[in-house]
């Protein structure tokens, strides 16, 4: 049997292949030249054998339109097959707490997420970053993410393990920690803890890569409670339209999502849909990271003018 990455391989050339197949518009030009014939004589003694030959072009483009139909049918036999195949995993040896792969990240990536959450941090606004499920003892250093997003006022951290989230505070001066609100991610998916319709950003990194598409939605659900109208939402996954994402799957390091799946569950929770992007990196070790920018709709407003600030930076 196929494993995931081929399938999706195959699919991909498929869908390549379709547009090139597909002859209508040649077709259409050919039979023109044909009817600029019969609009220019009125030989009634020839209309039979002209007729033929616009019988035999409607005839070749059904034939035409079959052919590109088949291929889109065994596309879609592909999709059923990769349904088939995640449903075993899932029963059998998809396991979200045991998965610990790291998502990689290089200086060409930062600098894209940099200009990107830098621009959206603001003072007006409290700021959410959401660190990864698997964040351990040997990778508890998040200050690229929270340099990032020092503009919030306040930063909310919430981390399956607080103590290293204390731990990437350290650098930084104390009034500075103090201002930072640290949260403990149970194991319940309950995000109620937080405030609610009060975040203009929400930023997620390396944390739903390894979250099924049920767990995505349960998440995204909750997200949209706690961005107030106006916010943005950013946050990475495994976009397994992508033949290097679905080896991860494969390989049980991470979840399976594509943009089609979750931009009908943004949909659903009201989510306005800004993009979904792949930044492919400048890394030989990894190929990609596949994002997503949401905004709860609405105009972004709050009565907070500005609070006292100065240069925060690591010591």
């Amino acid at each position: 049997m196929a494993n995931l990455a081929e399938l999706v391989e195959y699919k991909n050339n498929l869908k390549e292949v379709i547009p090139k197949l597909s002859i209508d518009d040649v077709l259409y030009s050919e039979a023109q030249l044909i009817n600029s014939l019969t609009s220019k004589f009125d030989l009634n003694e020839y209309q039979k054998h002209i007729d033929r030959i616009r019988s035999t072009y409607t005839d070749i483009s059904q034939k035409n339109k079959e052919i590109v139909a088949s291929i889109e049918e065994i596309i879609n036999d592909i999709d059923n097959n990769i349904s088939e195949i995640l449903e075993l995993k899932i029963s059998d040896t998809f396991k979200e707490g045991v998965m610990r792969s790291q998502l990689m990240i290089d200086e060409s990536i930062k600098t894209i997420f940099n200009n990107k959450i830098s621009k959206l941090s603001q003072v007006k606004y409290p700021g959410l970053q959401i660190n990864s499920k698997f964040f351990s003892e040997d990778t508890c250093d998040d200050n690229d993410w929270i340099n990032y997003m020092v503009a919030s006022d306040p930063l909310y951290l919430l981390g399956p393990i607080t103590a290293n989230l204390e731990k990437s505070l350290l650098s930084y001066p104390e009034v500075y920690q103090k201002r930072v609100r640290l949260y403990g991610l149970n194991d319940k998916r309950d995000l109620s803890i937080l405030p609610q319709a009060q975040f203009n950003l929400i930023f997620c990194w390396d944390f739903f890569n390894y979250l099924s598409i049920e767990t995505i939605d349960v998440y995204l659900h909750q997200l949209m409670r706690l961005l107030r109208p106006g916010g943005t939402l950013l946050f990475t996954y495994n976009n397994c339209d992508l033949i290097d994402s679905a080896k991860l799957v494969d390989q049980d390091d991470a979840s399976w999502a594509t943009p089609v799946l979750l931009e009908k569950i943004c949909s659903n929770h009201g989510f306005k849909l800004v993009d979904f992007n792949n930044i492919i990196s400048d890394d030989i070790n990894f190929s990609h990271v596949s994002w997503v920018e949401l905004t709860r709709p609405g105009n972004l407003t709050t009565s907070k003018i500005l609070q006292s600030t100065g240069l925060i930076g690591r010591k």
